[in-house]
């Protein structure tokens, strides 16, 4: 498997049952044990660990603070930009009355 990245040579050791059962699997799908092992590696973490998403690290992080409308304003809750033109009117209106 040539990605244009750098490899990293692994050595894994195989009960005999299962080695034979990867070895038949690749000679009927024409692929070299070692791209069965990654694609079935790249599988499994891919499915347990999504990667290095940013967001998702985030998901569900606000729910202890009782933001109920973070799908709309999530710019101003995760960057802290601020409030849209409607927001700025409403908290401008609240100032004055204060």
């Amino acid at each position: 498997m040539n990605t244009g990245v750098s490899e990293h040579r692994t050595q894994v050791y195989f009960p005999d049952a299962l080695h034979a059962r990867l070895q038949s699997y690749a000679r009927k799908h024409g692929l070299s044990v070692a791209e069965v092992v990654r694609r079935s590696v790249a599988s499994l973490l891919d499915e347990e660990y999504p990667g290095d998403d940013p967001l998702i690290a985030i998901v569900g992080a606000a729910t202890h603070v009782g933001v109920r409308d973070g799908s709309v304003h999530h710019d101003r809750y995760v960057y802290g930009q601020p409030a849209g033109k409607k927001q700025r009117k409403a908290q401008g209106n609240r100032n004055r009355r204060a």
